[in-house]
């Protein structure tokens, strides 16, 4: 709900993996959000131009050009330098600015560029802090939205 309307409907798994909305998205856990242009699609996949660079994502038919491309912290993976990159799509050089222990997983920011990006891991291992990193958004896991989904969709109870 978003200001006393029902803004989505679907089972949770549904709601929480694959929202159709901004609000949803950031509503009900967290997702790294970046805005960008579709530039390829085909067969329920497309890629979009963000502020990270290209990325290979899931694509609804009714996304328009400008999107909104997410992926939650726990889905993106911290992988090294030797681990096939070549073979991966979306891989992506940042730096960790901040690594908070939570017991089972260390919550961590990256800088790419100019963009933050929340990455949750397990918590085995050391501090990762100001280490060069290589993160890898799987394609399964980027989700679209329309650029102005908010404004688009509303259910009435």
């Amino acid at each position: 709900m978003n200001e006393g309307r029902i803004v989505e409907v679907g089972p949770p798994d549904q709601i929480y993996g694959k929202p159709k909305m901004r609000f949803t998205a950031q509503f009900v856990g967290s997702y790294n959000l970046f805005p960008g242009r579709m530039v390829r699609r085909g067969a329920g996949r497309g890629v979009a131009l963000t502020t990270l660079g290209e990325l290979e994502c899931a694509a609804a038919d009714e996304v328009t050009d400008e999107v909104i491309v997410g992926i939650r912290p726990e889905q993106v993976e911290i992988v090294g330098k030797d681990e096939g990159l070549a073979e991966k799509r979306n891989v992506f050089q940042g730096i960790v600015r901040s690594d908070l222990f939570l017991g089972r997983l260390r919550d961590c920011m990256i800088q790419v560029g100019s963009t933050n990006v929340r990455v949750q891991v397990p918590a085995s291992g050391e501090a990762l802090t100001g280490k060069d990193v290589y993160l890898h958004f799987p394609p399964k896991f980027c989700i679209t939205l329309a650029a102005n989904s908010d404004q688009e969709r509303s259910e009435t109870p």
